[in-house]
């Protein structure tokens, strides 16, 4: 044979190969293609079966839904079909397509249950053995079904409200066996086998949250402004039926008060929805297991917020002012008054001291909290509101308070005030009764009242005001609380500070008295003079001496000696000086109190003044809170060094150095023009130099500048014309009041820039003030206490009685209308105020939406007040602010916040006494030749002194002064001092100050004429021009003729 080449060997092999391997990966696909197809098969024959059971299911699930839709809308089907479609409704049930269902299966046991057939109630498949487990299976199935569906409805939504409905009444007509009819014909023998089957049906609900369930259905149906439940829905939903069944357990109560009675006013809207089921809970005894389960279960509370805590409260209180039957028990109101308390804690942990932040929201009766605040319940707060009202319902205080009402104290005997020259004096004994013990059960009750209304006087703020007055209404209680602190406690001042630090009973004592100086503030502030003074329905004027006299030594024990540091202090001190500052500012308007009552001897006065200047705390505090306490001229003294002080900072000279120099303001005034030019240019100069050296030039009549140098005597008389044309009610600026005092005018607005002229006004009078001037400028009492401020409160100042000097006829209207013994909505009057201006009719509303607001016997106190207080405020605020602006820019508040107001009018005017002729004679400078031995000037002494009445006196130093009073310090602090001038009765032209007259007065060389001449004054110098009289009877006619006329006042 032939050979075979190498490399036809080797190629053959590689292509073996190569065959191979494909073969391999062909068998590979081959292998993986039938496993693919294999599976294919079997993914198919599932999808298959998948398929074919859905469907079937489907087929089942459609078939049973039929069966059961066409079970529950025949409306002869009997019971137990009813209870083989209910197995197929929970066989089928799914909520988001089922839920209707549900509803209609649920609304054929009602409507079964509702018929006469026997074979259609529901129930009585229970009687059946074959069915009767499986019943009670699927009575609880329903059951939980139905409170999960109550959970996601929404009750007042039209789509939703057939369902709750439907919901409730199912819940309640399978928990209550009562309702089952055919227990009526199967006697007693079968109740109590059906009680406990409606137990176990009850405590499975509750198991499964059906509290929870029902309180956030009352949420949504009542968290509204009108309620969303209807009267039988909100009966079901109130869950009492279950309640009783369970015969009200610790657990079921507990669960019951954490989610049905923190439903906001849900006693509210059953009162007036369904009056018999308040009537079912009263027959219960529901308030005292209530009661005594919040008394018992205090953990309870722990878990609830403040807004939940506050809708309890309501409920409660509504609850206790209905079933008020069973608060006569002592243990009941105990009870009652403890559970209050201990809610108020959990409202008030939901406040926040600060006023707003990032965190916190408005809360309708706390203001500003930290707590989330759930809107439904904001949108039901008017509700929450009527309730806690209820704090100051006249029955539920009385049964609160009854031992206290039940006292009785001993008639007053010589109490009654003598009025002797407009001042009163007492024959007065303190009345003595025996004490009580504090461990009596009324003293223990009566303090537990009290300090439940002081925790929710603090607690609840927004409301706190409505409460006191509330309670003030009923004015026999305050006088009560007052007898039962200060007669039957013996309560004095010791007692008190001690009561602050104690722990016991006794500790309770400041507590009594913090309520009373509360409620109290508010009824003496509302009753009028007649009512204060002269009926004394509460209050006689001994009881109102002996209690400014007990405040005003334990105010001022609190400050001088504790110094109010630990917060009982701190409360006590600041009610206890509320009610202080009422009866002294009602005291100083018309006085009760004796003489010097509110000074005290245990205040050293030199000890006083020496801490006061040196800054010591409780010096301060005592002179800026009780600032009575102080003698009078001891205060005038304090605010003349205040202006020292002042003029020295500002380097000011003292005007009583006449060797001293500062700068000085000149300013020049037309004669015609004083208040026009003097606003003009006074307006126009800083108030440091307002203050300082202001140097008038007059122009007369012709343009002419007058002579003479302005030794400030020039400047008082600019001052006191411009005072005078200023305040003269011509003007319209200010009006006079019947008794001739002045207030700022409510048509000023006519006058053109009259809040500017107010303005420079209040500056001149402060100027006056400040250089130490008297001005004869009376103003009305209720203006001097809008100048001090001291009616930024009302409850310090009640404008009914200062009304009677501006408005008469308004203020016989108005106590006509708070005295009406009838209806007063017979006289349709409403909360404003309308009168005629410039021919219109203009309409005020006394509050905001008060002309839709109408007058009644409950708001007519609310209403005479309020319309003094526009009459006598509001309407004259623009003017008084201005006035204010420009008086406090020359005179500090602080200087005149020590004085009321009738004494701020003596600082104005001068003292209202006598005029004291020995201290006018040795401040008295002489010129022209008189001195004080003079036989002229001793005539004249003596005449003032002997034969003139104190009304000629007055009129003599309005005279030489321009103002009837003197200085409040005596006539040493006279600016300018008072001076007498010789004259000479045959020479008009000599003024008395020339050397040859000086010579002839020295000698007495004066010729002594016919007498013609009459005495004159320049009042800005204080100097009086008295000729050389020949007889002591000659001066006296002339002197009364010149003072009684008016005539000889002129300039020298």
């Amino acid at each position: 044979g032939s050979a075979i080449a190498p490399t036809t060997m080797f190629a053959s092999k590689a292509t073996s190969g190569s065959n191979k391997e494909e073969l391999i990966r062909r068998a590979t696909e081959e292998r993986d293609k039938r496993q693919l197809e294999k599976t294919s098969n079997l993914a198919a024959v599932k999808i298959q079966r998948w398929m074919r059971n859905t469907t079937g299911r489907r087929a089942t699930l459609r078939k049973l839904r039929t069966e059961v839709d066409e079970c529950i809308t025949n409306a002869t089907h009997p019971a137990t079909e009813l209870f083989l479609a209910g197995q197929k409704l929970l066989f089928v049930y799914r909520p988001n397509v089922d839920a209707k269902r549900l509803d209609a299966f649920c609304q054929a046991v009602l409507v079964g249950m509702e018929t006469q057939e026997l074979k259609r109630w529901y129930v009585t498949v229970s009687l059946n053995k074959q069915y009767a487990v499986d019943w009670i299976k699927q009575v609880k199935q329903i059951l939980l079904l139905v409170c999960k569906r109550l959970a996601i409805l929404k009750p007042g939504q039209p789509v939703d409200d057939s369902s709750v409905t439907t919901c409730l009444n199912m819940i309640l007509i399978l928990t209550d066996y009562t309702l089952w009819k055919f227990t009526v014909r199967a006697g007693d023998a079968m109740k109590p086998t059906l009680h406990k089957l409606c137990v176990s049906f009850v405590n499975h609900l509750v198991d499964n949250g059906l509290f929870q369930t029902l309180h956030e259905v009352l949420m949504t149906g009542l968290g509204r402004t009108e309620p969303g439940l209807t009267k039988h829905t909100l009966a079901a939903a109130m869950g009492i039926r279950p309640l009783a069944l369970c015969h009200f357990t610790p657990a079921m109560m507990t669960l019951f008060i954490k989610y049905i009675l923190t439903a906001p006013a849900i006693i509210l809207h059953l009162a007036n929805l369904c009056p018999e089921t308040i009537a079912q809970l009263e027959k219960v005894e529901f308030l005292p297991r209530v009661l005594d389960t919040l008394c018992s279960k205090v953990d309870i509370l722990s878990s609830i917020n403040g807004t939940s805590a506050l809708c309890l409260l309501g409920n409660v209180l509504q609850l206790g002012t209905l079933h008020m039957k069973l608060l006569q028990e002592k243990k009941a109101v105990e009870q009652f008054v403890t559970s209050i308390t201990l809610l108020l804690p959990l409202c008030y942990e939901a406040q926040t001291t600060s006023t707003h932040s990032t965190s916190s929201s408005w809360h309708f009766m706390f203001g500003w909290c930290m707590d989330s605040i759930d809107r439904r319940v904001l949108d039901s707060h008017p509700h929450i509101r009527r309730q806690l009202q209820f704090l100051c319902h006249h029955t539920l205080v009385e049964t609160l308070f009854a031992p206290v009402l039940a006292l009785t104290p001993p008639p007053t005997k010589d109490h009654a005030p003598s009025n002797t020259k407009g001042k009163f004096s007492f024959s007065f004994k303190k009345t003595t009764v025996p004490p009580l013990s504090l461990d009596t059960p009324t003293v223990h009750q009566m303090c537990l009242s009290c300090s439940m209304y002081n925790i929710c006087t603090s607690t609840l703020k927004q409301m706190g005001t409505e409460l006191l007055v509330g309670l003030s209404c009923q004015g026999t209680l305050v006088s009560k609380l007052w007898y039962l602190t200060r007669g039957v406690f013996q309560c004095e001042v010791e007692r008190v500070l001690k009561s602050l630090c104690s722990e016991d009973q006794e500790g309770a004592l400041w507590k009594v008295l913090q309520l009373f100086c509360q409620v109290a503030l508010y009824l003496i502030a509302t009753l009028d003079n007649k009512e204060l003074y002269e009926k004394c329905d509460y209050f006689s004027l001994p009881d109102l001496v002996e209690m400014s006299d007990f405040l005003n030594q334990l105010v001022f024990r609190l400050i001088w000696d504790y110094k109010a540091t630990s917060p009982s202090h701190s409360i006590l001190l600041t009610h206890a000086r509320s009610l202080l500052l009422l009866l002294h500012s009602r005291d100083a308007r018309k006085p009760f109190c004796p003489p010097d009552h509110w000074l005290l001897k245990e205040l050293k006065v030199s000890r006083f003044v020496s801490e006061l200047k040196a800054k010591k705390p409780r010096a301060e505090q005592l002179f800026g809170e009780v600032p009575h306490v102080i003698p009078h001229l001891q205060r005038v003294e304090i605010f003349h060094g205040e202006v020292r002080e002042d003029r020295r900072s500002l380097g000011i000279a003292d005007p009583r150095n006449h060797n001293a120099r500062s700068l000085s303001t000149y300013i020049t005034v037309h004669r015609g023009r004083i208040l026009e030019d003097g606003f003009i240019q006074l307006s126009a100069i800083s108030v440091d130099a307002l203050k300082g050296n202001v140097k008038v030039k007059f122009m007369n009549e012709q343009g002419l500048e007058e002579a003479g140098i302005d030794e400030r005597g020039v400047f008082k008389e600019f001052l006191e014309q411009a005072v005078k044309l200023a305040f003269d009610p011509g003007l319209n600026l200010f009006k006079a009041s019947s008794e001739g005092h002045l207030y700022p005018s409510q048509t000023s607005h006519i006058q053109e820039n009259h809040l500017a002229l107010f303005e420079f006004v209040g500056k001149i009078l402060g100027k006056a003030i400040y250089e130490g001037m008297v001005v004869d400028v009376p103003f009305a009492l209720f203006f001097l206490s809008q100048l001090l401020e001291q009616n930024n409160s009302a409850l310090l100042y009640s404008s009914l009685d200062e009304l009677a000097s501006m408005d008469p006829e308004l203020h016989r209207s108005l106590s006509s209308i708070k005295h009406y013994e009838g209806d007063v909505t017979d006289l349709c009057l409403t909360f404003c105020w309308e009168e005629e201006f410039m021919g219109k009719m203009v309409t005020h509303e006394l509050i905001y939406g008060g002309s839709g607001v109408p007058l009644t016997n409950e708001n007519r106190i609310s209403y005479v007040h309020h319309m003094a207080h526009f009459r006598l405020h509001t309407q004259l605020k623009e003017q008084t602010s201005a006035f204010k602006r420009g008086f406090y820019s020359i005179i500090s508040r602080a200087w005149v916040s020590c004085f009321s107001p009738p004494e701020l009018q003596r600082l104005i005017s001068g003292d209202q006494v006598d005029i004291d002729v020995d201290d006018l004679r040795k401040h008295t400078s002489y010129c022209g030749g008189y001195h004080d031995n003079h036989r002229v000037i001793v005539w004249l002494w003596d005449i003032l002194k002997s034969e003139f009445s104190e009304k000629e006196r007055s009129l003599f130093l309005k005279f030489v002064t321009s103002c009837s009073k003197p200085p409040l310090l005596g006539f040493a602090h006279l600016e300018p001092p008072f001076s007498i001038r010789f004259v000479d009765v045959t020479d008009d032209d000599d003024h008395g100050d020339s050397v040859p007259s000086i010579l002839r007065g020295l000698f007495a060389t004066r010729h002594h004429g016919d007498g013609k001449r009459l005495p004159t004054s320049s009042t800005c110098f204080n100097l009086l021009k008295l000729p050389n009289y020949s007889k002591k009877s000659v001066l006296k006619d002339k002197l009364k003729y010149a003072i009684t006329s008016g005539a000889g006042f002129e300039l020298s």
